[in-house]
């Protein structure tokens, strides 16, 4: 939105006789009134990378000097707040500036240019006033510097709400001291650590009940919080709505439990939308058994490889999750590094909705990624596999040449399994061929071992249609004669690709 601050036509009471009215007649509180509706959205721009959208306040200050008097008269309407950057002279900005709460942002995706030592000043500067800091958002800093930022942050920070540290050096080392913040921050309602380690975490969050958002990403070893650990540190934080948390490398796995996971009372997160995990299925698997979130909408685990995958009381955890089971689309998809299965709603029955299930993992032969996924699917889908009715099977834009294995067969039938309910296979590119000869050995009895509810097969015409269609002949003659017939399609529609990782 744009104000525009010009005459205003009043209408008289003859109606059709107008009377100019100045902005300089409009009342105090319809001005302020206006100003609230500018600066607020100029910090919606701000939530998208725009850091000149919070200071937007100060061009209205600079206007006339009843402006400055209305803005300066009503701070926590207007949500007034100075910026601090390494570019700012934040020494000589806060002695002139009035006494405001402290934005102090340093961003940068240049990883080769590390800030100079006047430019670490001017952030130090800003710190230095910790009872005015109400936001921290910090990167592309060395772990020197940040050891330099997290010395001047062991004492309590009263009104912080957000903070965000970030290293992308590959050795991390300890720069969160155990005071971190005092060891306590009451306020906080966003927290975002990413390569920091920091174990003393779980003591500090027992103090952030008005938590909304808490992300942990790349944790490094040295970093390692357990999965009791986690779960302790979240039995306060009943306002928290998204939970991201991964860790650096797989050495980052608990040990064997002293108990059945089964045994533990679990813990309650009321407000949790929101959920994301990268790690081994070891820790997933300790840390949903001791936690509910019954209203979860949106999940996405991501493993790292690894030759066995149970993951029992995951299934067991979205069973508990009634939304999930509205879910009825199943998307498999295949990379050069990764693949995945995510779920989701059908697009017409729920328009904009952001409920999804999906699961990740990170390999790179052919039949490892066809071994993992059968597993994790086979292990955590049964309580969402009478639900699901589509599946797509789909690569990336790479070239899959490396997938001409006839052992795969009965590994794409492994993947199959859990989909009992599905009644429409969608096979695009190059994997259409081979699912293709992995159904073409199901005949006689073994005709509705996969599949049993599958009516049509959709393939893309112009990825060797001729080629699928004979492959999948006995097939379909197979569910002919069973009772269960199959009719094949081609298909326009293309596959939707996600190519997330993190």
């Amino acid at each position: 939105m744009q104000v525009r601050f010009t005459l205003i036509s009043e209408m008289g009471a003859l109606g059709s006789l107008y009377r100019q009215v100045t902005i300089g007649l409009i009342p105090d509180d319809v001005l302020l009134e206006i100003f609230s509706l500018y600066v607020e959205e100029a910090y919606g721009f701000y939530q998208h990378m725009n850091l000149k959208g919070i200071e937007v306040w100060s061009t209205l200050m600079h206007v006339c000097r009843r402006w400055r008097s209305v803005v300066l008269a009503s701070p926590l309407r207007l949500n007034l707040r100075l910026v601090c950057t390494s570019r700012t002279s934040s020494r000589e900005m806060l002695c002139v500036w009035p006494t405001l709460p402290i934005v102090v942002e340093e961003w940068s995706h240049d990883y080769t240019q590390r800030p100079s030592v006047e430019k670490v000043d001017n952030i130090v500067a800003a710190l230095e006033h910790r009872n005015r800091v109400c936001q921290i958002s910090l990167g592309n800093f060395g772990l020197s510097q940040l050891d330099i930022f997290a010395g001047l942050m062991q004492d309590p920070f009263p009104i912080l709400t957000h903070l965000e540290l970030w290293s992308n050096d590959e050795e991390p080392a300890t720069v969160i001291p155990d005071l971190f913040l005092g060891g306590s921050s009451p306020h906080l309602r966003s927290l975002r650590f990413w390569n920091i380690p920091f174990p003393a975490l779980p003591n500090l969050l027992l103090s952030t009940n008005n938590l909304v958002y808490l992300r942990l990403r790349q944790i490094p070893h040295s970093g390692y919080i357990s999965p009791e650990s986690m779960v302790a540190c979240l039995s306060s934080l009943t306002a928290l709505e998204t939970l991201d948390f991964s860790f650096l490398s797989p050495r980052s796995s608990p040990g064997p439990s002293a108990r059945p996971l089964s045994s533990f009372t679990r813990v309650d997160l009321p407000a949790l939308t929101r959920f994301v995990f990268h790690g081994v299925s070891e820790y997933i698997e300790d840390f949903v058994a001791r936690i509910n979130a019954p209203l979860l909408s949106h999940v996405r685990i991501a493993f790292f490889n690894q030759l066995l995958f149970d993951v029992s009381h995951l299934s067991r955890f979205i069973g508990r999750v009634e939304i999930f089971k509205a879910l009825r689309q199943s998307q498999v998809q295949f990379d050069d590094g990764f693949t995945f299965v995510k779920l989701s709603p059908f697009e017409d029955t729920v328009v904009g909705s952001t409920r999804t299930l999906m699961f990740y993992i990170k390999c790179t032969p052919s039949e490892w990624q066809l071994s993992s996924l059968a597993q994790v699917c086979c292990s955590s889908l049964s309580p969402l596999q009478r639900s699901l009715e589509t599946l797509d099977i789909a690569h990336s834009y790479t070239p899959l040449g490396h997938w001409h294995d006839d052992m795969e067969n009965t590994q794409w039938l492994e993947l199959l399994q859990p989909f009992i309910a599905v009644k429409d296979l969608y096979l695009f590119g190059e994997l259409a061929l081979l699912v293709a000869q992995a159904l073409q050995g199901l005949t006689g009895e073994r005709a509705t071992e996969a599949l049993p509810a599958l009516r049509g097969i959709y393939i893309q015409p112009h990825h060797a249609p001729g080629a699928v269609r004979e492959a999948l002949e006995p097939f379909i003659a197979a569910r002919q004669l069973s009772g269960h017939p199959v009719v094949v399609h081609h298909t326009e529609r293309m596959p939707e690709y996600d190519g997330w990782y993190w």
